[in-house]
């Protein structure tokens, strides 16, 4: 108390208001750090170890079915599965071709998930018998090879369409994703109400991904057969465009008639369900190769994008026509999303090839060459791509290799394939092209071919005599007994045309096919 004591003996308190304003700043500096460390940094250490991104390869389900009639199930099931799973935007699924070499796989878990390059692995089998169906599906993660969940369901077949929404909104309850009113929508949409169609669009799509002329050929039977049982079943018409389109562009089928009937089927699924991406892809494609009408091409092309982002083939093939318009840049981002979804496609990755050749990139376009190699040896037309990639890099006796490699597995070509080295021998790679000049002169399927030879050996006026044969022929109707791809639009974005690209009668030919109006190289 201050009172008890002399005024003489209580001190003055000292002003130490100098002393603590700078400890209270920093001391504020301090706590307003620490709320910024927490804030970022604090939520990171309690973070799940699981990725953000959450991508899926569904492997192929076991078919555990007795009676040979079923043996298609378990690979039908797989691709109903992946169908769902890309209703769902937050996923990214890969496509069917680069999961089907893992049908009776033994690699484990995590080889797999890094080889597809995803998070999440779905497994398991499908059992039909008579009118039961059993499906077990597990869900995985893929670098821990960790079970997230599993399931079995058995049902009668008239709700097997019932079974597959189920198991697209486990999984994506497990993954916990929260679905928007339009993809549970979608999830549940019905296709058909008709089982007897449905099964005999499962049976089509089974044939038709076997990609041969005989396989496409029973699938349009079945597709046929399912279009009889229910007239409005939009995905059997979609799978209909889908074989003819693959059918014309192989040669396999009369060209123009097989594009015309793609289309035709593609334009009567769009009346049922005008959201739907195959037929959007397959009008896009048929616009673009057949019809040359490139405006209407890329706005059905960028909406099958648009509409499934998860659809490898719309990426492609909207890759293809922004290729051919020289749009580089795009045309890589497109491809590249399409590697993504099917990095096993060898479709998809000679498609690649090309395009790293047309961007300059001949080192990338002999690695693309070598992968496709690895994932399908069977596939000739990478040996074809190699031997242009060695031709322009100066390495002709590569050249030479791929070049006699392609011919070795062409059963037309393969007892002239031994010749190759000779010719090399005695007249160099210019010889070597004049010898297939020669070999293709009266084959009027080569034109286009013939005129790209003569293109790069620089004689000029013979390349624009093929060039305009070629596309004489193509506007005649006369190609579609041509067995191999009509590629001609090409031409405007390849390097090996550049010799003529200046002269007026290119310049013709790039006005009739409509491209005149397009910037290239």
């Amino acid at each position: 108390q201050e009172g008890e004591y002399p005024k003489e003996m209580i001190k003055a308190k000292p002003d130490r208001s100098k002393y603590l304003k700078p400890k209270i700043i920093l001391a504020s500096f301090f706590v307003m750090a620490l709320i910024v460390l927490g804030y970022f940094y604090i939520p990171e250490m309690f973070k799940s170890s699981e990725p953000v991104v959450k991508s899926i390869a569904v492997l192929p389900l076991e078919n555990m079915s007795d009676e040979k009639e079923h043996e298609w199930f378990g690979d039908a099931m797989t691709d109903e599965i992946i169908m769902q799973l890309y209703k769902i935007k937050q996923f990214t699924v890969r496509s069917r071709t680069s999961i089907m070499q893992y049908k009776e796989t033994s690699k484990p878990s995590k080889v797999i998930g890094r080889e597809l390059k995803v998070n999440y692995l779905i497994e398991g089998s499908a059992q039909r018998f008579e009118d039961i169906v059993r499906i077990r599906v597990q869900l995985i993660y893929a670098a821990t090879d960790n079970h997230i969940w599993g399931e079995t369901y058995e049902a009668k077949w008239k709700d097997i369409l019932s079974v597959q929404s189920e198991i697209a909104r486990q999984i994506a309850d497990k993954l916990q994703t929260v679905l928007t009113p339009e993809e549970k929508e979608l999830i549940e949409k019905t296709p058909t109400k008709n089982l007897e169609a449905y099964n005999s669009y499962l049976q089509g799509r089974f044939f038709w991904n076997k990609r041969t002329k005989e396989g496409l050929e029973k699938s349009l039977e079945y597709f046929e057969k399912s279009i009889a049982e229910d007239p409005d079943y939009a995905l059997a018409y979609a799978g209909m465009a889908d074989a003819y389109c693959i059918l014309a562009w192989w040669g396999w089928y009369p060209r123009l008639e097989g594009y015309a009937r793609a289309k035709e089927f593609a334009l009567r699924a769009l009346n049922i369900d005008k959201n739907l991406s195959e037929a959007h892809a397959i009008l896009g494609d048929v616009l673009c190769w057949s019809e040359w009408k490139w405006e209407e091409a890329s706005k059905e092309l960028k909406l099958a994008t648009e509409l499934n982002q998860n659809y490898a083939t719309a990426h492609q093939y909207y890759s293809e026509f922004l290729d051919i318009i020289g749009r580089n840049d795009e045309a890589r981002a497109q491809i590249n999303m399409a590697l993504e979804l099917d990095p096993f496609s060898t479709a998809i990755n000679g498609t690649s090839e090309l395009y790293y050749y047309n961007e300059g990139k001949i080192e990338e376009s002999l690695n693309a060459c070598r992968k496709t190699l690895e994932i399908n040896s069977d596939y000739v037309w990478a040996y074809w791509q190699s031997f242009y990639v060695y031709v322009r890099k100066g390495e002709d006796l590569k050249a030479v290799e791929a070049l006699q490699q392609f011919m070795l597995r062409d059963t037309l070509t393969i007892k002239i394939a031994n010749a190759i080295k000779d010719v090399y021998n005695k007249a160099g790679m210019n010889g070597l092209l004049n010898w297939l000049i020669e070999l293709q002169l009266k084959n009027p399927a080569a034109n286009l071919y013939t005129a790209k030879w003569y293109a790069m050996l620089g004689k000029k006026e013979e390349a624009l005599n093929r060039l305009d044969k070629a596309l004489e022929a193509r506007l005649s109707g006369k190609p579609e007994t041509n067995s191999l791809p009509d590629e001609i639009p090409r031409i405007y974005n390849s390097p090996d045309f550049d010799n003529i690209r200046s002269e007026p009668r290119f310049k013709a030919v790039i006005k009739k096919m409509g491209l005149s109006e397009y910037s290239v190289r």
